[in-house]
């Protein structure tokens, strides 16, 4: 969540959020494994140290690539 606030702070207003639960209108329900947008939607995709929790490192890291534009971002935050 505070990801997007940070976001929308630098004036970055279209900024959606996904988690596997949420009480907060910014941030759609899902699983990093299986995203539910759209191929190339997003310029940019931060990751804050979600990756290391995953239990298929490999197959999220193809759906975020799936759903981030040509020549968009990926930000990756890692911690194990």
């Amino acid at each position: 969540m505070n990801d997007i606030f940070l976001c929308k702070s630098l004036g970055l207003y279209n900024c959606t959020g996904l988690d596997l639960f949420s009480y907060s209108p910014f941030i759609q329900l899902g699983d990093m494994h299986d995203i539910p947008f759209s191929a190339e939607e997003f310029d940019a995709v931060v990751l804050g140290w979600v990756i290391a929790y995953s239990s298929s490192p490999r197959k999220a890291a193809n759906e975020i690539m799936r759903v981030t534009k040509n020549n968009g971002y990926i930000a990756i935050g890692w911690e194990w």
